[in-house]
């Protein structure tokens, strides 16, 4: 239930989010929640590997921070 309220907090705050995949459901219930309640939003990033994740969640920030 935390990644669900994280989520919506995070694109409350403009935020990027992160959803690594794998074998769990989480990843699939994020997906489609998101996809559902919020199809606009545009900073969504998904991968299988951790360090390819993050390393364009941070990609994102700077973009992010580079725009405002």
């Amino acid at each position: 239930m935390s990644s669900i309220l994280e989520c919506v907090t995070a694109i409350q705050e403009g935020k990027p989010i992160g959803i690594l995949e794998g074998p769990w459901e989480m990843d699939e219930v994020l997906k489609e929640m998101l996809e559902k309640h919020y199809p606009q939003y545009e900073h969504v990033i998904s991968d299988t590997d951790p360090r390819r994740l993050v390393d364009q969640i941070i990609k994102r920030i700077k973009t992010l921070r580079a725009l405002s």
